[in-house]
Formats: C-alpha cells, sequence, structure tokens
C-alpha cells in the first residue's frame, strides 16, 4: 500500500490532477477541510458502561513507515491502547516539528503541522463514545477536521454502519486510513456501493462546499472552532452534512483558542434552524483539563441532557 502510494500520489503530481479519486494509495473523495505528541497516561482495566478510562499512547512501541520524501511525510506507526476498543495502532508524523520541517523543506512555509498529534479533545471525545456506544452504533458517522482520525476510529470499532474522515489535509487522510487498515477495518471508496457493516472512508472537505453526496446521522468534531471567520460557515456545512436532521456532537477546551469563537457558532447554529446544549465534560487521559462539549441537534430530535 505504501509503495503505491508513493506511485500514485507522484503520477498525480505529474499529472496536476486534483486531490480526487486515489490520494496516496487510499480512496479519498473530491471534497475539501485539520487539527498536540500527547504521551502516555496508563490505561487501566475493563471497560464497564459508563465509565471512562485512559487512553494510552506508547512512545516506547514506535515503528518508522516511511521516512520522508517529497511525496510524502515521515510517518510512524505509534502502538496506542483505547480501553473498549480493539484499537492498537496509529499512523502519524513523528511529531509536529518533524512534519513542519518536512513542509518547510518543500517550501509549504503556509501548512500547518498542528495535524500530527492526537489532541486533547480527541482524547475526551473519544473516552465519552467508549463509555456511550450508543451514540455511534449503527450510524453513519463523520468526523469532521478529523486528522489522524482517533475518534473516527474508536466510533468504527464501537460499530458504526459508515465512518467518514473529512479533512482539509490530504496527508492526515492518508494517516487516518491507514491506520484503519492496520486496526482491521474495511476501506471503501467515497461512492462505493458497498453497504458492509463497517465501512471506513475519506474525503477532503471545504466548508463552503460541504456536498458529501449521501449524508450522515452524525457529526464528530473536536477543536474546530478556532477561527472567527471559518466559524461563520460551519454550522451551515454540519447542517448540509446531516441534511438537515440529525445530531453533531463538538469537543471544544473550555478556555477557547479564539474568544468567541463558541459564541458566534451557536449564534449561526441557530440561524440554520439548530438547537445546542453545553455542558462540561472530563477526560482520564487529561484529567487537569477542562473540556465543553456542544450536543447539536437538527430536525425532530430534542435536545436533552445526555452527558
Amino acid at each position: 500500500r505504501m509503495a503505491w502510494g508513493l506511485v500514485l500520489a507522484a503520477f498525480a503530481a505529474l499529472a496536476g490532477r486534483p486531490a480526487e479519486g486515489w490520494v496516496l494509495g487510499w480512496p479519498v473523495g473530491s471534497l475539501r477541510f485539520s487539527m498536540p505528541l500527547l504521551i502516555p497516561v496508563a490505561s487501566v482495566g475493563r471497560q464497564r458502561a459508563g465509565q471512562r478510562h485512559a487512553i494510552s499512547f506508547d512512545a516506547m512501541d514506535q515503528r518508522l513507515l516511511h521516512v520522508g520524501t517529497s511525496a510524502m511525510p515521515p510517518l510512524v506507526e505509534l502502538g496506542i491502547s483505547v480501553p473498549g476498543t480493539r484499537l492498537t495502532k496509529l499512523v502519524k508524523p513523528p511529531s509536529p516539528e518533524a512534519l513542519w520541517d518536512w513542509y518547510s523543506s518543500l517550501g509549504m512555509v503556509e501548512a500547518d503541522p498542528s495535524w500530527a498529534d492526537v489532541w486533547p479533545t480527541s482524547a475526551a471525545l473519544s473516552e465519552l463514545l467508549v463509555s456511550r456506544p450508543d451514540l455511534v452504533q449503527n450510524k453513519r458517522v463523520a468526523e469532521l477536521g478529523s486528522g489522524l482520525g482517533l475518534v473516527g476510529l474508536v466510533a468504527a470499532s464501537l460499530g458504526s454502519r459508515c465512518v467518514t474522515f473529512l479533512d482539509k489535509e490530504p496527508f492526515a487522510l492518508h494517516c487516518a486510513m491507514t491506520s484503519a487498515n492496520l486496526n482491521g477495518f474495511h476501506p471503501a471508496d467515497l461512492h462505493s456501493d458497498d453497504d458492509t457493516p463497517g465501512l471506513v472512508r475519506a474525503a477532503v472537505f471545504d466548508w463552503q462546499n460541504p456536498a458529501l453526496g449521501d449524508g450522515v446521522d452524525l457529526v464528530l468534531a473536536t477543536d474546530v472552532l478556532y477561527d472567527l471567520d471559518a466559524v461563520h460557515n460551519l454550522p451551515s456545512a454540519v447542517s448540509q452534512l446531516l441534511q438537515h436532521q440529525g445530531r453533531a456532537i463538538f469537543v471544544d477546551p473550555e478556555i477557547e483558542r479564539s474568544p468567541g469563537c463558541r459564541e458566534r457558532f451557536v449564534e449561526r447554529l441557530k440561524d440554520e434552524g439548530g438547537r445546542v446544549s453545553i455542558d462540561e465534560i472530563s477526560s482520564s487521559t487529561f484529567p487537569s483539563t477542562p473540556f465543553r462539549i456542544l450536543d447539536c441537534r437538527w430536525g425532530g430530535q430534542e435536545v436533552m441532557d445526555m452527558f
């Protein structure tokens, strides 16, 4: 797969093709959309319903997959443990610094290397899903601004009907899809007719042009409320992904990265016909870090205190 990814990426670059179809060896749709190595908090015993356990990232269990070329950044396979799931591997750049060095070597000075690690908000939402698998079971799920795809991988492991990773960075989507394959999930093309439960797919995504085609039942997102201008179009994009009927769950740091983003998002969501409940959420992986969870509904779904 990795070798074919390099060949396909080089061919696409020579042919001047857009990021569409098979990007870096994995099926990625022609839509457009990002996301600090958070090292290990020890994992604990068997997951019980409603109980949240810490996710561990084992920096000692790390294998080099790719040294980095002009076609692909350096990548490693990191050992992880998400109690209550079958996840054991996560593919990622070695660090944001290593990814930035790679971007810089190619003159890509405007690129954002922050997707190279799992953010605390992603761990918090992943823990919530494990404690409440009914939120994702048998549902078509999209992880918006997926980065490395931890939340989507957890959703897939818990029994989602289909998971779609959505991000603006094709290399992040390549990592998410490679992780999915290494953990035994079934990768599929975005427009595949395959209805096998547990499908995992990916699409480059743009909030300004959010059409996905067949829609989803649930949108999951973390750390996406960081830009006052970009957040203006986010509720509309989410509503279109849900086809104006469904649910979206956002987890955000309690202390906003950009003050006012959460308030503007809520205002725009209400303008788009949505309803939202905001509450506190904790994380066993990052017990000293407070988070906010935004439970958003469109259509006939009522907002209730679920968390």
